[in-house]
């Protein structure tokens, strides 16, 4: 276990994963320069950059994750990272955050809470649940969140990414590996929206994601679904995907928590059992 002021780094099972205090998966940092990705097994990391993401629209949309100038640091750190006293699974930390750097006056308090079970429930899976509250006065509408997460998973320009609608999920993997990874929408009462990114330079008909992203792209890729990734060439190419829950409102004083799961697994339909017997688990 390695701790930061702004990151930590957590080791169980066979998942290692640095978790922000600000939004970023894997990573940290102004420029994603700290943490160690998500590693499987002791290998190298499959992640070149994660993020939770938010808005509703091109023009109020956070994350961290790359612009057209940069990461995107739009989260204000309000308590850093820390390990609770667990309640619920063997291991639980939890961050919260706002979106002052966007909006001057925040709209949005974020707790992200990460849960970690040791035992047979998702063993090589990493809970993370956020609860966003409406702090201003007025009704928020037609809001989408989620993560995005850029798999770098073995030789990262032969990767692809699939659809499963039934298990509401995206899976991404490599045609020269035996390793999945999925990111699993948990939360069954919203719209499931799932968007697969070709990062190359033409983006083979969705969203260029290859010289950064603005946040009108941002914005189409939570709320937009694209099912596919890396079908050409055959052998696939350097990917993202993302998921994401919406759309919905918020009222005043309101909150919504949406719960989400990061697996990894040594084949698909490890990874498919795996996110079935997850499912259920209550937060």
């Amino acid at each position: 276990m390695d701790v930061n002021f702004d990151y930590i780094t957590v080791h169980e099972n066979n998942i290692k994963l640095s978790l922000s205090s600000s939004g970023g998966i894997g990573f940290s940092g102004e420029n994603n320069n700290l943490g160690e990705g998500i590693i499987y097994k002791r290998g190298q990391s499959l992640l070149y950059e994660g993020s939770f993401m938010f808005g509703n629209s091109g023009q109020y949309l956070a994350d961290k994750f790359r612009g057209e100038n940069g990461t995107d640091d739009d989260f204000y750190t309000l308590n850093n990272i820390k390990y609770l006293n667990p309640q619920k699974a063997d291991f639980e930390l939890d961050a919260l955050f706002n979106d002052a750097k966007i909006s001057g006056i925040a709209k949005v308090e974020i707790v992200q809470h990460s849960y970690i079970f040791t035992d047979v429930i998702g063993f090589n899976t990493v809970f993370q649940v956020y609860t966003i509250k409406n702090i201003t006065a007025d009704t928020l509408k037609g809001l989408y969140a989620g993560m995005i997460m850029d798999w770098d998973i073995d030789n990262y320009i032969n990767n692809k990414v699939s659809h499963d609608s039934i298990r509401r999920m995206g899976v991404s993997y490599s045609t020269d590996s035996s390793i999945y990874s999925g990111i699993k929408l948990l939360t069954l009462n919203q719209g499931f929206n799932h968007y697969a990114i070709d990062n190359t330079p033409t983006g083979n008909g969705g969203v260029i994601a290859y010289d950064g992203l603005s946040d009108i792209e941002k914005f189409q890729i939570i709320s937009q679904t694209r099912k596919l990734a890396g079908e050409s060439p055959s052998t696939g190419n350097d990917i993202i995907d993302a998921i994401s829950a919406g759309p919905f409102d918020l009222k005043a004083d309101s909150s919504i928590s949406l719960s989400f799961a990061i697996i990894v697994a040594d084949s698909l339909s490890a990874l498919e059992k795996e996110a079935d017997s997850v499912q259920p688990v209550s937060y």
